[in-house]
């Protein structure tokens, strides 16, 4: 195994390559005091959330030169936001916190955060993708 998070995958038939199965990290992961980038944005929770979020982290994840896929985190993103408003059933004049960072590993953390209404708790929600690349070419 080369890193703690990775566990031996079933036995590879002969000549073929072993796999590796990630276990998933405990989330949500805490924001890191240095971070290369990082993002932050309320949206109302309506239908125009999870497509706004879209748009706004594509344009900053572009200015950022990030070395993911910027499209498919926009996607993910969007998903996550209409996920979130879905699932804990926000009205359409509460607030929905968005939140995007780049660890110094250059994975993006997708987060978006909402008030529990019984607990008043914020309520988190968390998502990794990792780079394509490590760094330029």
């Amino acid at each position: 195994m080369d890193r703690p998070d990775e566990a031996p995958g079933p036995a590879a038939p002969a000549g073929e390559q072993e796999t590796r199965v990630h276990r998933p990290a405990a989330l949500p992961l805490p924001e890191p005091e240095h971070v290369p980038w990082r993002w932050a944005e309320e949206f109302h929770a309506n239908a125009c959330a999870g497509p706004g979020a879209r748009l706004r982290l594509r344009a900053r994840l572009t200015a950022a030169s990030w070395f993911g896929d910027v499209e498919t985190a926009s996607q993910a993103l969007d998903a996550l936001v209409r996920g979130t408003i879905r699932e804990d059933r926000l009205a359409r004049d509460e607030r929905l916190t968005v939140r995007a960072f780049i660890l110094p590993t250059n994975e993006l953390v997708l987060e978006t955060e909402s008030r529990d209404h019984a607990a008043a708790d914020p309520v988190r929600r968390q998502l990794v993708l990792p780079p394509l690349r490590s760094g330029p070419l």
